[in-house]
């Protein structure tokens, strides 16, 4: 081989380990792990294990302020250089793109959505991108808007255009750059956002236990920011003046959640009842700003506690569920009272005696029916002799004295008639 040729080769052979230095000075450096990806929302997400993706769920409030904070690492990032991108049902509001974050000099950078925005995003679930440069403090991924596509200000790396594409398509083809740890030494950090029409909630009620100045504490929940105030007010429905509705309302701190576990805003009201009636209560909270509210209901009875040596009422609270129930009322406990002296005076004794009256039973009209009573038959015999077989059969014959006049009778009429003639 000519000596030229061998300066020629040498020379390129430079030039191109060079062009790679350049392309990606810490590639080398760097540990990478395989990508895997799960789903939330709708969309997916892709988890790289070798950094923070997941940093937790964040509830907004339609129409609220809301800042989302936290911490810029160091170690992994050699920049303060921070951009946010949010992908969702965006309604009226225009795409969130690799919008520039400050980081203070605490090293904890602060996204700030005002409540425009908010307001113009539809209810649903959102994901929110939190991209830092990495250790080579180069930002290898942004949003052209003009060309409306993702660039790379390495000209190795072929631009992605996403004109037309959905925020799901965005969000996927930026991760899928990201994740491409060829060229890109990027982290990130995902949130996922969920937007709720605001509410509030009552959840919990305790009382002191103090007979003689009860206290009641309400607590409860509200995806309503710790920027918003709420208000309490008691018995709304029988407040008739305006200094009287002054009174019975009290202003309410929305506190921010300390469980990362559960992201709910909470608030609390302490009150005393000595001064209020046995009855039926009810107490609203509500944001004046929203225009959202809730109710508590309640009942107060006056009790009696052992009455030693003087009766005591006792001031009971009951917070119904869903009707008003009054709570159970146990049994007074009688007052001993000392024995009494009874003196006992005779008194005469009157006795009345009443006469009974003797009941006569009223006779019964019984009907008798008369049944006769068959007449014996006198027996009249022939004369014949009863050793002989008709006499012995006439001995025996019944015949009616009927029979004998009868036929003196006809006897009578015949011979008369014979004597006529």
């Amino acid at each position: 081989m000519k000596p030229d040729m061998i300066y020629i080769s040498a020379f390129l052979f430079f030039v191109i380990l060079a062009s790679a230095l350049l392309i990606h000075p810490v590639l080398a450096d760097e540990n990478t792990t395989v990508p895997n990806s799960t789903s939330v929302g709708g969309m997916e997400i892709h988890t790289i294990t070798r950094m923070e993706n997941q940093a937790g769920i964040i509830y907004i409030a339609r129409g609220d302020d809301y800042t989302l904070s936290g911490a810029w690492d160091p170690v992994n990032n050699l920049k303060k250089e921070v951009s946010f991108w949010l992908f969702g049902s965006y309604g009226s509001l225009a795409p969130i793109y690799d919008q520039p974050v400050d980081v203070n000099i605490e090293n904890n950078y602060h996204v700030y959505l005002k409540s425009l925005q908010t307001g113009s995003l539809n209810a649903g679930t959102f994901i929110g991108v939190i991209q830092f440069t990495g250790k080579n403090g180069i930002k290898e991924i942004e949003y052209d808007a003009v060309n409306e596509e993702l660039s790379s200000p390495f000209r190795a790396v072929q631009s992605v255009p996403i004109r037309g594409d959905s925020p799901s398509g965005v969000y996927t083809k930026l991760l899928t750059m990201i994740r491409n740890l060829d060229f890109c030494d990027d982290t990130y950090r995902l949130y996922e956002i969920r937007v709720e029409e605001p509410w509030i909630s009552v959840d919990d009620s305790q009382s002191n236990g103090d007979t003689k100045d009860p206290e009641v504490t309400l607590h409860g929940e509200t995806n309503l920011g710790p920027s918003n105030s709420l208000i309490a007010i008691l018995d709304l429905d029988k407040q008739v003046t305006a200094a009287k509705l002054k009174e019975a309302t009290k202003p309410l701190k929305i506190y921010e959640y300390k469980d990362a576990n559960h992201p709910r805003n909470t608030w609390n009201l302490t009150f005393k009842t000595s001064t209020l009636y046995p009855g039926d209560h009810e107490i609203i909270v509500k944001s004046l700003r929203f225009n959202v509210e809730t109710s508590a209901k309640f009942i107060i009875r006056d009790l009696w506690e052992n009455p030693t040596p003087t009766p005591t009422p006792v001031r009971v609270i009951g917070f119904p569920t869903t009707e008003p129930t009054p709570p159970p009322i146990p049994t007074p406990t009688e007052v001993p009272t000392p024995p009494a002296v009874i003196i006992q005076t005779p008194q005469p004794t009157t006795i009345i005696t009443t006469a009974i009256p003797t009941t006569v039973p009223t006779p019964v009209p019984t009907l008798i029916i008369e049944t006769p009573i068959p007449t014996e038959t006198k027996k009249m015999f022939l004369n014949a002799k009863p050793d002989s077989p008709l006499g012995k059969s006439l001995s025996t014959m019944p015949i009616s004295p009927i029979i004998p006049i009868t036929g003196l009778i006809v006897a009578f009429l015949v011979l008369r008639r014979r004597n006529h003639e």
